[in-house]
Order: structure tokens, then C-alpha cells, then sequence
């Protein structure tokens, strides 16, 4: 037994009574990594995590899918919204589905099927919201879903995970060596600091615009911002945001630092995969 790799699971992963430690006991060369595709699930749920903003629009997203699962009705009457010609979607109906965080391919596609399709989730939701037993759950998700800023962090979202969801697949190759693993996660790492400028966060509002306008949603504006504390700023002015750019602009980035540094952390602070990959390249190409 040369290797072994599982899940963050303390009974599998454990350093003294996990299962690899068990192994490692009696196979000293079976070196323990941690599984790469739970890595990336791992980075994906930090980053979904890294802001309030992040975190609450993905809920959002949760709990609609969680209602149209839950509901014949729902789904019913979203399906003949988007079946009529008016839509324009009969070609493309996407799957409303709740999010699932020991599913690692279905962020994107339940973030881009609520984006993508958010004229009609808006319809369906104004129908269920007029009465009935889901009234009162579809009110809610309307209110929130109508506001741009809530679309505005989904935009967000789906521009980082897209990318962690593709080297996901890429992990999971039956091809997929221990080199070539380090080598892609070191050009994801390199396409996120890419996107991490001013041009590219100036992107997202001129597209947010385009589908508030064509959606007739609430406006982006600069929340009411709490001051913190004198005791954590002294005699210093706290520092606000006063445009939509200044507040917004920290957030994207928040979310792609939090994905670098959880990539970083994780896969090129590895001592496991470092090792194997110096074993792969004695096996693979002969050198030391």
C-alpha cells in the first residue's frame, strides 16, 4: 500500500486515531493526502462564507430551490411560465434546485439557473405570493430576489465559483496526476488575481445594470452602515463607503482572496502532495 486519501472527517483523517493513522501505522509509505476535490468544496464553502452579502444571497438561493423541490405547485407553475412563448426559454429550462454542500458540481448551476432565469422565478413568485398555502414563503423570496444587490453578489459568486467548479471536474479525472493537480490549481490562482482589479469588478455593475432595468429591479444604493465602535477606531473617523463602487468593490475582492488564500493554504501547504509529487517525478521522468 503506497497511498491512501479521504475526506476531513476526523475518523478517517484524524493524526492519532483516524483511519489513515490506523494504516500508516502498519504501512509507513502509505502517505495520507487530503482528497483534492473535497479541498476545492472546502474552498468553495469558505468563499461563500467570506462576506454577509455572499453569504446571504446564496441562502437565498437555497431557499428557493428548497421551496420548488418541496412543491408540485411551484415547480407546475414555473415550468408553464417558462413554456410559454413570451419567455423565450422553452429551449433551456433550467432546474431550480437548492443548494447542497456535500455535492460539489451544483453551485453553479443552481446559481446560474435562478440568474439566468430570474424573470420568470420573479412571475412564479408573484403568483404564489398572491395566495395560498406558500404565500407567505414566496412574499419573502420576492422582496429579497427584487432588490439588484441581491442579484449583484450572485453575479459575484459566479464568477469565482464557475472557476473552482472547473477545476473540480479537472481533479476528478481518472487522468488526473499529482503534478498536473498543483499545475492547475496554480492557474486557477493566477485567473482569480487576474480578475482581481478594478476592470474587471467594473464588469459586474454595468451588467447588474442592464438586468435592473430590464427587470424593473431596486436599484444598487449604499446600505445604512454602522459605525463601529470608538473603542476599535479611538480618535480616528471611521471610514465609510459613500458610492455603490466603494462598497461593492471590497466584497469581490473579499471573495477572491478568501478562494486564493484557502487554495494556497490547502494544496501548496500540503507536505502530503509535495511528497508525491517528488515520488511521481522519480517514477514518471526519473529524477530526484
Amino acid at each position: 500500500l503506497r497511498g491512501q486519501t479521504y475526506d476531513g472527517a476526523s475518523s478517517m483523517s484524524g493524526e492519532y486515531r483516524g483511519c489513515q493513522a490506523v494504516i500508516s501505522a502498519v504501512q509507513p509509505l502509505a502517505i495520507f493526502v487530503h482528497c483534492g476535490a473535497h479541498y476545492v468544496n472546502l474552498v468553495s464553502q469558505a468563499a461563500g462564507e467570506s462576506r454577509s452579502e455572499i453569504r446571504d444571497a446564496l441562502q437565498i438561493v437555497n431557499e428557493l430551490g428548497t421551496l420548488f423541490s418541496q412543491s408540485i405547485t411551484a415547480r407546475s407553475k414555473f415550468s408553464s411560465i417558462v413554456a410559454s412563448p413570451e419567455s423565450g426559454l422553452q429551449s433551456s429550462i433550467k432546474v431550480i434546485r437548492p443548494l447542497c454542500p456535500t455535492r460539489w458540481l451544483v453551485r453553479v448551476k443552481a446559481v446560474d439557473a435562478v440568474v439566468s432565469q430570474l424573470e420568470p422565478v420573479l412571475e412564479c413568485l408573484g403568483d404564489l405570493a398572491a395566495g395560498g398555502a406558500l404565500a407567505t414563503r414566496a412574499a419573502g423570496l420576492l422582496q429579497v430576489l427584487n432588490k439588484s444587490s441581491t442579484l449583484f453578489a450572485l453575479q459575484m459568486c459566479l464568477k469565482v465559483f464557475t472557476l473552482l467548479e472547473c477545476l473540480n471536474r479537472s481533479l476528478q479525472s481518472s487522468s488526473q496526476t499529482v503534478a498536473g493537480m498543483l499545475q492547475a490549481v496554480e492557474c486557477l490562482i493566477q485567473e482569480l488575481e487576474h480578475f482581481r482589479t478594478d476592470d474587471a469588478f467594473s464588469e459586474l455593475p454595468a451588467e447588474n445594470g442592464k438586468m435592473q432595468t430590464k427587470l424593473d429591479l431596486d436599484p444598487l444604493k449604499v446600505p445604512r452602515q454602522r459605525r463601529p465602535p470608538a473603542r476599535y477606531t479611538g480618535s480616528a473617523q471611521s471610514t465609510v463607503a459613500l458610492t455603490v463602487d466603494e462598497f461593492y468593490r471590497p466584497i469581490y475582492f473579499a471573495l477572491i482572496d478568501t478562494a486564493v488564500c484557502q487554495l494556497r493554504e490547502r494544496f501548496s501547504g500540503s507536505a502530503g502532495l509535495q511528497q508525491y509529487c517528488k515520488l511521481e517525478r522519480v517514477l514518471v521522468c526519473g529524477t530526484m
